[in-house]
């Protein structure tokens, strides 16, 4: 009995047509994610892309060179995190307002938890 599995492995390249789909089903679906917890965090979201498309493509270059091979991940926002955020901007005195930036200081302070939380995991 033959089971039929459809996928690919990290080293396998799907044909154009298949590439271009399973590319803009990925942005369909990685864009609205990352922008929507930017916005409900108050952080800037052009910021929060450039953070994601970096920390990918860093991601990738250091799987390519460690272990051979690209491990096929996307490094973006998560929605665990918000209501830290929101604990936090709301223990600092900021009220967060869907897509409005919170002030410097209390995203720097965001920040630094998020760099803490990523050196303890």
């Amino acid at each position: 009995m033959a089971t039929n599995v459809s996928g690919y492995l990290p080293n396998d390249r799907p044909g154009a047509g298949r590439l271009v789909l399973l590319g803009l089903q990925h942005v369909v679906t990685m864009f609205p994610a990352t922008v929507l917890v930017a916005l409900l965090c108050g952080f800037h979201p052009s910021t929060v892309l450039l953070g994601a498309g970096v920390s990918t493509i860093v991601a990738l270059v250091l799987s390519k060179r460690g272990i051979g091979m690209f491990i096929p991940l996307f490094y973006g926002s998560s929605f665990s995190y918000i209501a830290a955020y929101l604990g936090v901007a709301q223990a600092l005195g900021h009220k967060v307002q869907f897509g409005v930036p919170a002030p410097d200081e209390v995203i720097s302070i965001m920040q630094a938890g998020i760099i803490c939380t990523g050196f303890l995991t």
